[in-house]
């Protein structure tokens, strides 16, 4: 039987139950109990459905009241045991069928193999396959077909690749065939414009073979060489041209030997005018040569024109006002114009054929100009504005510009032409010109010159170094858009001004090239050299210092006057405030003594609160006069009046002050000595208003050269706003820490001052010097 294709076991056929008595049980005693009907399963599968269907029996229970019957469809040749695997998976009966076994409920039956199996009232019938031969040999016949079938098949693609293949071939041969054509048409159409051309040509051509025999030639030809249409094929010496020349064929075998290009200069015959001949190698597609190719250029009014060039050219050299030579390329002298027998006084003997280095007594033999000619000389190289400085006899020192310019002749020659120019004059007023810019230079003014409407032509020293702008950039510059100058009056009103008095003088306001504006004064003068246009001259001096400290020590002066009022404001205000109540409280005590109105009859308790009172008056005076003179400075030195100033400060605003000053310090003169008592005074002042500091410290070191104080704190710092404009004498902050700065300046001191968030630093340095003598 034909195996499946599908391992899951097909059920074949369904059996409903027979009429034939089946098998009683225990519980069917009866004699007349009649069998039950049940159902009878058929399942077909193959050898991998045995698995599928043992599964199945697994899954059934043990009394289904159904029949089932397995035909496996194995090969005659296979081996199989299903009745022992299915016993293995089940409990229900498997049984292997024999012929005429009656079906019974609950039980497996299993066909033989190699067998054939039918049922008929429930009763198995099994047969043996006697089939199965014929079978085989069937199959066997139908490989054999297949075989033949994928031969043919085989064969076909053969035919199939052969006649694309073929195809290929037409296809390739018909391209060929193609290219063919068009190459012939390539080349019909290629003859037809040479011979188009040639007969359009304007210019005699003649083409030979190897044997100097006439090929082509073109229309002009005939009348150049006497020749017909009937001359093709003739020999080129045949031939009798219309030119001086008669050695054409001797020319073209030589270039069909050599194959190099000869070329000759002809004239014709009748008229005279002239060609060049040029013979060239007939060059075949495979670079060999056949042939000769002979034609002529008409040079007949490049050559008059050459030879009225010539003429032009020698009324040039004889009128020119430069001495010029012309030079062979030996550097022998073959033409001099008269200006250069007039100008070194030599006569033409002595001149012509001469080396131009053996000219005069040698003046012309330097190497560095001998070298320079012979390269001029090559053709491949000019000299340009060589300089020249000689002492020329009869001439005293002088400064000469040597140019030369190679010239080709028609012959292939290389001349040399040669001008001199003299600039010892303008030499001499340069190196003036230069000598002058050098000492305007030197001064530190900002000194430039511009024509009338500002475009700068001088720029000097100066003026870089208080602008910025190098001379190379402001040259050629409009000085109104580089400096951007603020005009104390309108540009237009100034400008009238200069041009009637010829001078001007202001103050102006400069941007610099870093952005920085500086305040100038200017001085303008107007100048007209020759017949060139007017120039400016105009001077600057750096006024900006000078504005700013004009500018500082008016709101300096303004300033000292309201610290002035002030301080009287508050001398006065201590003055009424205590020493004034303190007073009008002493007068009443007086004069309830002299009333006797005072406790006790002596009035002695009013005397003693006088008394006291008078104590305490004095002693504010003296404080008050210590703090506006100290008297201790001039008596003990700044050593005690430090220490005085730090005791009383400490106690007044509960800071504490760290002084380190060597107690060995010399005694300085009065003046520095007041001026670091002042700047101590200032920032203790400043640290007790300002800072918020717990902690001081004032360190003072002395040496040979310079004392250095430095008073630092622990506070807050100033804040950088603050800071930025203690620099800024314009800034109104008093005159604290700006008159600490001018009064260490008196002496050559600086002051310095630090700050960020750990506090801030006042660093204080003034140059010593030996204290007058008492």
């Amino acid at each position: 039987m034909p195996k499946h294709k599908k391992d899951k076991p097909s059920p074949r056929k369904v059996t409903m139950p027979t009429d034939k008595p089946q098998k009683t049980t225990r519980a069917d005693t009866r004699k007349d109990a009649k069998p039950r009907p049940f159902p009878i399963v058929g399942i077909s599968a193959s050898a991998g459905g045995l698995e599928a269907f043992s599964e199945l029996l697994r899954a059934l229970p043990e009394k289904s009241s159904m029949a089932f019957v397995l035909v496996q469809h194995l090969d005659p040749s296979h081996g199989s045991a299903p009745q022992e695997i299915l016993s293995r998976t089940t409990k229900i009966p498997v049984t292997q069928v024999t012929d005429g076994v009656t079906v019974e409920p609950d039980h497996v039956y299993v066909i033989p193999a190699n067998t054939s199996m039918s049922i008929k009232d429930g009763v198995l019938r099994l047969a043996a396959r006697v089939h199965e031969t014929t079978l085989e040999e069937y199959k066997s016949a139908n490989e054999e077909v297949l075989s033949a079938n994928e031969e043919l098949q085989s064969t076909n693609e053969e035919l199939e690749t052969a006649k694309e293949e073929l195809q290929s071939t037409n296809e390739e041969l018909t391209t060929l065939n193609e290219e063919l054509q068009n190459r012939n048409t390539e080349l019909t159409l290629a003859n037809n414009d040479l011979h188009n051309l040639l007969a359009n040509a304007n210019i005699p051509v003649v083409i030979v073979g190897n044997d100097l025999r006439i090929r082509r030639f073109t229309p002009p030809a005939q009348k150049l060489l006497n020749l017909l249409p009937g001359d093709i094929g003739r020999r080129l010496g045949e031939i009798r041209p219309n030119i001086e020349k008669d050695d054409l064929e001797q020319l073209a075998q030589e270039t069909i030997d050599s194959t190099i290009m000869q070329e000759r200069e002809v004239r014709e015959l009748q008229n005279g005018a002239w060609h060049i001949l040029r013979v060239r190698p007939y060059k075949t597609w495979d670079n060999k040569i056949d042939g000769a190719v002979i034609s002529f250029q008409d040079i007949d009014a490049l050559k008059r024109n050459l030879e009225q060039g010539h003429t032009y050219s020698d009324f040039l050299i004889e009128n020119a006002r430069e001495p010029t030579l012309v030079l062979d390329s030996s550097l022998r002298v073959t033409v001099a114009n008269p200006a250069f027998y007039r100008t070194f006084k030599v006569s033409p003997a002595e001149t012509e054929g001469n080396f131009v280095y053996d000219l005069g007594k040698g003046e012309w033999n330097i190497l560095t100009l001998r070298n320079l000619l012979q390269t001029v000389a090559r053709g491949d190289a000019r000299l340009d504005d060589f300089e020249l400085r000689q002492t020329f006899p009869d001439m005293g020192p002088r400064v000469m510009l040597v140019n030369a310019r190679p010239m080709h002749t028609a012959t292939g020659r290389v001349m040399i032409f040669l001008s001199i120019e003299d600039k010892s004059e303008q030499t001499e007023r340069l190196e003036s010109l230069k000598r002058q810019a050098a000492l305007l230079d030197l001064a530190h003014d900002a000194i430039f010159t511009r024509n009338f409407e500002g475009t700068i032509q001088y720029w000097n020293h100066g003026a870089e170094e208080l602008y910025g702008w190098e001379k190379e950039e402001a040259i050629g510059k409009s000085v109104y858009d580089l400096l951007r100058t603020e005009y104390p009056k309108p540009i237009e009103t100034i400008l009238d001004e200069i041009a009637g008095a010829r001078r001007w003088k202001g103050e102006l306001i400069h941007t610099c090239r870093d952005g920085s504006r500086k305040t100038v004064s200017s001085r303008w003068a107007l100048t007209e050299p020759g017949n060139s246009e007017p120039i400016v001259l105009e001077i600057n001096t750096d006024v900006t210092r000078r504005k700013t400290s004009e500018d500082a020590l008016r709101i300096l002066s303004g300033r000292l006057m309201q610290v002035q009022d002030d301080e009287r404001r508050r001398i006065a205000r201590e003055l009424h405030d205590s020493t004034g109540q303190k007073l009008a409280a002493l007068r009443i005590n007086l004069d309830m003594v002299v009333g006797k109105k005072g406790g006790g009859k002596d009035g002695r308790p009013l005397l003693k609160e006088s008394i006291n009172l008078v104590e305490e008056l004095t002693r504010e005076i003296r404080t008050l006069a210590q703090v506006l003179h100290p008297p201790l400075l001039e008596e003990a030195g700044l050593h005690s009046a430090i220490q005085w100033l730090v005791k009383g400060f400490s106690s007044r605003a509960g800071i504490k002050v760290d002084l380190a000053i060597r107690p060995d310090s010399k005694r300085l003169s009065g003046e520095i000595e007041l001026a670091l008592f002042r700047v101590i005074q200032e920032s203790l002042t400043n640290i007790h208003r300002h800072s918020g500091a717990s902690e001081a410290r004032i360190e003072m070191d002395q040496t040979p050269q310079a004392v250095i104080l430095t008073i630092s704190d622990n506070g807050k710092g100033v804040p950088e706003d603050v800071l930025a404009t203690l620099t800024d004498a314009k800034q109104p902050l008093g005159v604290g820490l700006f008159g600490m700065r001018e009064r260490l300046a008196q002496f050559g001191g600086k002051l310095e001052i630090r700050s960020g968030s750990k506090g801030t630093v006042v660093k204080a340095e003034v140059p010593t010097y030996s204290p007058p003598s008492s």
